[in-house]
Protein backbone atom coordinates (compact mmCIF):
# COMPACT_ATOMS: atom_id res chain seq x y z
CA UNK A 1 0.00 0.00 0.00
CA UNK A 2 2.89 2.20 1.01
CA UNK A 3 4.30 1.62 -2.86
CA UNK A 4 1.04 3.09 -4.23
CA UNK A 5 1.00 6.30 -2.58
CA UNK A 6 5.01 6.95 -2.96
CA UNK A 7 4.24 6.16 -7.05
CA UNK A 8 0.95 8.36 -7.16
CA UNK A 9 2.79 11.23 -5.11
CA UNK A 10 5.93 11.37 -8.02
CA UNK A 11 3.57 11.42 -10.37
CA UNK A 12 2.10 14.31 -8.75
CA UNK A 13 5.55 15.92 -8.76
CA UNK A 14 5.96 15.28 -12.05
CA UNK A 15 2.92 16.86 -13.24
CA UNK A 16 3.78 19.78 -10.90
CA UNK A 17 7.08 19.99 -12.48
CA UNK A 18 5.40 20.09 -16.34
CA UNK A 19 3.08 22.64 -15.04
CA UNK A 20 5.44 24.73 -13.68
CA UNK A 21 7.84 24.57 -16.35
CA UNK A 22 5.19 25.29 -19.11
CA UNK A 23 4.08 28.30 -16.67
CA UNK A 24 7.54 29.72 -17.06
CA UNK A 25 8.35 33.01 -19.49
CA UNK A 26 11.28 32.51 -21.86
CA UNK A 27 13.45 36.38 -21.53
CA UNK A 28 16.54 37.00 -23.77
CA UNK A 29 19.85 36.34 -22.81
CA UNK A 30 20.92 40.06 -22.80
CA UNK A 31 18.99 43.26 -23.25
CA UNK A 32 19.30 45.05 -26.35
CA UNK A 33 20.81 48.09 -24.30
CA UNK A 34 23.79 46.06 -23.43
CA UNK A 35 25.45 46.78 -26.87
CA UNK A 36 26.81 50.43 -28.03
CA UNK A 37 25.81 53.79 -26.83
CA UNK A 38 21.94 54.73 -26.14
CA UNK A 39 20.66 58.21 -26.48
CA UNK A 40 17.18 58.30 -24.22
CA UNK A 41 14.70 61.09 -25.24
CA UNK A 42 11.40 61.75 -24.02
CA UNK A 43 7.76 62.31 -25.91
CA UNK A 44 4.67 63.41 -23.79
CA UNK A 45 1.79 63.86 -26.61
CA UNK A 46 0.77 61.61 -29.81
CA UNK A 47 1.92 62.60 -32.83
CA UNK A 48 4.82 62.82 -35.63
CA UNK A 49 8.49 63.93 -34.26
CA UNK A 50 11.14 65.13 -35.90
CA UNK A 51 14.86 64.75 -34.64
CA UNK A 52 17.40 66.71 -36.48
CA UNK A 53 21.60 66.54 -36.79
CA UNK A 54 21.61 69.73 -34.46
CA UNK A 55 18.99 68.05 -31.31
CA UNK A 56 21.40 65.18 -32.01
CA UNK A 57 24.28 66.92 -31.47
CA UNK A 58 23.23 68.35 -28.58
CA UNK A 59 22.99 64.72 -27.07
CA UNK A 60 26.71 64.04 -27.62
CA UNK A 61 26.32 62.12 -31.37
CA UNK A 62 29.58 63.08 -33.34
CA UNK A 63 29.33 63.72 -37.03
CA UNK A 64 29.02 63.49 -39.65
CA UNK A 65 26.73 60.11 -39.17
CA UNK A 66 26.11 56.85 -41.61
CA UNK A 67 22.00 57.67 -42.11
CA UNK A 68 21.95 53.89 -42.31
CA UNK A 69 23.19 53.10 -38.81
CA UNK A 70 20.73 55.37 -37.12
CA UNK A 71 17.83 53.19 -35.20
CA UNK A 72 14.99 53.98 -32.69
CA UNK A 73 13.89 51.97 -29.99
CA UNK A 74 10.49 52.27 -27.97
CA UNK A 75 7.95 49.94 -27.12
CA UNK A 76 5.24 52.79 -27.29
CA UNK A 77 2.83 54.35 -25.29
CA UNK A 78 0.14 53.42 -22.59
CA UNK A 79 0.95 51.73 -19.01
CA UNK A 80 1.68 47.74 -18.73
CA UNK A 81 -0.59 45.46 -18.41
CA UNK A 82 -1.08 44.88 -14.15
CA UNK A 83 -2.38 41.60 -14.99
CA UNK A 84 0.27 38.98 -14.86
CA UNK A 85 -1.17 37.09 -17.03
CA UNK A 86 -0.57 38.81 -19.87
CA UNK A 87 2.26 38.34 -22.29
CA UNK A 88 4.87 41.10 -21.86
CA UNK A 89 7.59 42.43 -23.99
CA UNK A 90 11.05 41.50 -22.99
CA UNK A 91 12.98 43.98 -24.41
CA UNK A 92 12.91 47.18 -26.87
CA UNK A 93 11.40 46.92 -30.10
CA UNK A 94 12.92 48.65 -33.23
CA UNK A 95 11.00 51.29 -34.70
CA UNK A 96 10.60 52.55 -38.40
CA UNK A 97 12.18 56.18 -39.05
CA UNK A 98 11.50 57.81 -41.94
CA UNK A 99 14.66 59.61 -42.97
CA UNK A 100 15.80 62.67 -44.77
CA UNK A 101 19.21 63.03 -45.32
CA UNK A 102 19.69 64.19 -48.47
CA UNK A 103 19.72 61.22 -50.33
CA UNK A 104 23.70 61.11 -49.95
CA UNK A 105 23.71 58.68 -47.25
CA UNK A 106 25.46 61.09 -44.50
CA UNK A 107 23.21 62.90 -41.52
CA UNK A 108 24.83 65.80 -40.97
CA UNK A 109 23.48 70.12 -41.16
CA UNK A 110 19.49 70.14 -41.80
CA UNK A 111 19.32 66.31 -42.45
CA UNK A 112 16.19 64.71 -39.69
CA UNK A 113 13.87 61.27 -39.32
CA UNK A 114 10.97 61.41 -38.43
CA UNK A 115 8.92 59.04 -36.28
CA UNK A 116 5.78 58.61 -34.67
CA UNK A 117 4.51 58.10 -30.74
CA UNK A 118 1.25 57.14 -29.60
CA UNK A 119 2.31 59.26 -26.20
CA UNK A 120 1.48 58.27 -22.68
CA UNK A 121 -2.02 58.24 -22.94
CA UNK A 122 -3.97 55.86 -24.91
CA UNK A 123 -7.20 56.62 -27.38
CA UNK A 124 -9.13 53.98 -28.03
CA UNK A 125 -12.69 53.00 -29.76
CA UNK A 126 -15.39 51.86 -27.83
CA UNK A 127 -17.89 49.91 -30.86
CA UNK A 128 -20.50 48.88 -28.25
CA UNK A 129 -20.67 52.52 -26.44
CA UNK A 130 -19.87 53.75 -29.92
CA UNK A 131 -17.55 56.38 -28.57
CA UNK A 132 -13.92 56.84 -28.23
CA UNK A 133 -11.97 56.33 -24.91
CA UNK A 134 -8.61 57.69 -22.97
CA UNK A 135 -7.00 55.52 -20.59
CA UNK A 136 -4.82 57.91 -18.71
CA UNK A 137 -1.20 56.79 -17.82
CA UNK A 138 -1.53 56.90 -14.19
CA UNK A 139 2.44 56.46 -13.89
CA UNK A 140 4.27 58.05 -16.28
CA UNK A 141 3.50 61.02 -18.45
CA UNK A 142 6.02 60.74 -20.89
CA UNK A 143 6.93 57.58 -23.06
CA UNK A 144 10.72 57.28 -23.70
CA UNK A 145 12.68 56.35 -26.94
CA UNK A 146 16.33 55.02 -27.45
CA UNK A 147 18.37 56.10 -29.93
CA UNK A 148 21.63 54.00 -31.10
CA UNK A 149 24.19 54.49 -33.96
CA UNK A 150 24.16 50.84 -35.04
CA UNK A 151 23.78 48.83 -38.15
CA UNK A 152 20.70 49.46 -41.27
CA UNK A 153 17.81 51.22 -38.57
CA UNK A 154 14.11 50.28 -40.01
CA UNK A 155 12.95 52.65 -42.37
CA UNK A 156 9.55 53.22 -43.12
CA UNK A 157 9.57 52.70 -47.13
CA UNK A 158 9.08 55.51 -49.16
CA UNK A 159 7.57 53.77 -52.30
CA UNK A 160 4.86 53.15 -50.10
CA UNK A 161 4.10 56.31 -48.91
CA UNK A 162 0.92 57.30 -51.14
CA UNK A 163 0.95 61.23 -52.29
CA UNK A 164 -2.81 62.38 -51.99
CA UNK A 165 -4.49 65.04 -54.29
CA UNK A 166 -7.07 65.65 -51.45
CA UNK A 167 -6.90 69.08 -49.26
CA UNK A 168 -7.97 68.44 -46.25
CA UNK A 169 -9.06 71.68 -44.20
CA UNK A 170 -11.07 69.88 -40.99
CA UNK A 171 -10.95 67.24 -39.29
CA UNK A 172 -12.14 65.95 -36.06
CA UNK A 173 -10.13 66.18 -33.00
CA UNK A 174 -10.03 64.66 -29.03
CA UNK A 175 -9.60 66.42 -25.94
CA UNK A 176 -9.48 64.94 -22.16
CA UNK A 177 -8.92 66.89 -19.50
CA UNK A 178 -7.83 65.35 -16.23
CA UNK A 179 -6.31 67.18 -14.10
CA UNK A 180 -6.32 64.56 -11.11
CA UNK A 181 -5.81 67.09 -8.35
CA UNK A 182 -7.41 65.18 -5.44
CA UNK A 183 -7.52 61.79 -4.22
CA UNK A 184 -10.04 61.56 -1.15
CA UNK A 185 -8.63 58.36 0.32
CA UNK A 186 -4.79 59.83 -0.52
CA UNK A 187 -4.09 56.14 -1.65
CA UNK A 188 -5.03 54.40 -4.71
CA UNK A 189 -5.92 54.94 -8.42
CA UNK A 190 -8.69 57.19 -8.20
CA UNK A 191 -8.42 60.89 -8.76
CA UNK A 192 -10.26 63.56 -9.43
CA UNK A 193 -10.24 66.94 -10.69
Amino acid sequence: MCRKYVFVFILFLQFLNSEFANAQRQYNNASILSVGNWYKIAVAKQGVYKIDAAFLNTLGVGFPVNSSAIQLFGNGGGMLHESNILPRIDDLIENKIWMNDGSDGSFSGSDYFLFYSSGADIWGYDSTGNRFTNTKNLYSDSVYYFIRIGSNGKRIDKSSVITGSQLVTEFDNFYAHETESINFLSSGKEWFG
